[in-house]
């Protein structure tokens, strides 16, 4: 990406903030995103497992559709040392190659907060592509795809604009407000452990007021690109 924004040949050039990177992936994709976020060059996962693998210091965040985590000879899941990195995970509730079971075990194996799982109802595999794959993904999806795809995109999108851009109300809707507002997903998520209630009364007692976020900017249908406690919730 530091070549590319770079190169006056490139599509991009000039338009690519090379301080910060946050990763997107699908399926295998997603359990080599998995991999990165922890550091390591996991066999299968990695193209020479022999080799070391450094994660770059620019590596912000990571958000990943259809993904678990499993050891294929034992069929545990296998922990995921995120290292404070947040780590979002995006299912389909009717998934049939990677089952929604599997990604919710994989979910509870990320070790660090902030973290989120989406289930998207009526989704399958394939909810994220511009068409479906019965040949791969025998479970029919119930959800339309265009519909599917676009939820994905805009619950992706304001994960990584919370975490890689620092966007507060993209932050409030992905943990706080989006479940209630997007009839098309739950949502299970864990922030960092906020400050007690006895802080929050100190600061009061200095002078320094709360200001609550606006909420409304993010609906369903838009994202909108800009310049903490365990929450359980379901719609």
């Amino acid at each position: 990406m530091v070549d590319e924004n770079l190169n006056n040949m490139s599509p991009i050039q000039g338009r690519v903030d090379a301080t910060k990177m946050g990763l997107l992936g699908h399926s295998f994709g997603g359990a080599v995103g998995l991999t990165a976020v922890e550091g390591i060059c996991f066999p299968v996962l990695c193209t020479n497992p022999n080799s070391s693998f450094t994660r770059p210091e620019e590596l912000m965040a990571g958000i990943f559709y259809g993904t678990s985590l499993i050891d294929q000879m034992t069929g545990e899941f296998l922990p995921i040392d995120n290292q404070g990195i947040p780590t979002g995970l995006i299912a389909g509730e009717l998934d049939g190659v990677a089952l929604l079971a599997e990604i919710q075990g994989t979910y509870d194996q990320i070790q660090d907060p902030p973290k989120v799982l989406v289930t998207v109802l009526g989704a399958n595999h394939y909810g994220i592509t511009n068409e479906n794959n019965p040949a791969r993904d025998p479970v029919p999806p119930a959800l339309e795809q265009s519909l599917a795809t676009e939820t994905i995109a805009r619950w992706s999108a304001l994960f990584l604009s919370a975490h890689v851009q620092g966007d507060a109300e993209a932050f409030d809707y992905v943990y706080h407000t989006g479940d209630a507002r997007d009839e098309n997903v739950t949502v299970v998520s864990a922030t960092v452990p906020e400050p007690s209630a006895t802080w929050g009364i100190l600061i009061l007692g200095i002078g320094l007021t709360a200001i609550g976020l606006r909420s409304g900017k993010y609906s369903r249908g838009a994202v909108i690109f800009p310049s903490q406690g365990q929450t359980n919730s379901s719609s």
